[in-house]
């Protein structure tokens, strides 16, 4: 560990330093923000630390909804919302369902890879629609959308 440091860099660019200290002024882009922070004493002791910082100002897109009975008209129901986001899905999104003149609210399940959010319900009887979901990403980010 460097206690006495006399210069700093931060990706290759010396900070300004008084009193034993540097500052940073950065702008952070959207995506991963990377840094690598050197730091070095008077007699040439050198303590490297790298990090990374996450800025995510977009929502997700939600790209397709569908709402089926795969095993026929009395069988369970089958919802598959896919989306996008630049970082990552959360692991759940929030549905809202109209099946025979009532309406219900649940949890998808969402794989951050494939970007689809599914779940199955237990067969009901009437007609289903897909009223509104809810995705968000882990800066928080949240789409309403209606179905498409």
């Amino acid at each position: 560990m460097i206690t006495d440091a006399v210069s700093v860099t931060v990706n290759g660019a010396e900070l300004p330093f008084a009193d034993g200290k540097a500052t940073l002024d950065a702008t952070l882009r959207d995506g991963l923000n990377a840094f690598e922070i050197l730091a070095q004493d008077a007699v040439g002791n050198v303590r490297l630390r790298s990090f990374a910082v996450i800025l995510d100002a977009e929502p997700p897109s939600v790209t397709g909804s569908t709402v089926s009975r795969p095993d026929g008209a009395q069988g369970p129901i089958s919802i598959v919302v896919t989306a996008t986001d630049n970082v990552g899905l959360r692991a759940a999104a929030r549905y809202r369902i109209a099946v025979d003149g009532g309406e219900e609210a649940g949890i998808l399940r969402c794989d951050g890879q494939t970007g689809q959010c599914t779940t199955t319900l237990p067969p009901r009887a009437g007609p289903v629609t897909l009223i509104a979901v809810t995705v968000e990403d882990y800066a928080g980010n949240k789409t309403d959308a209606a179905p498409r």
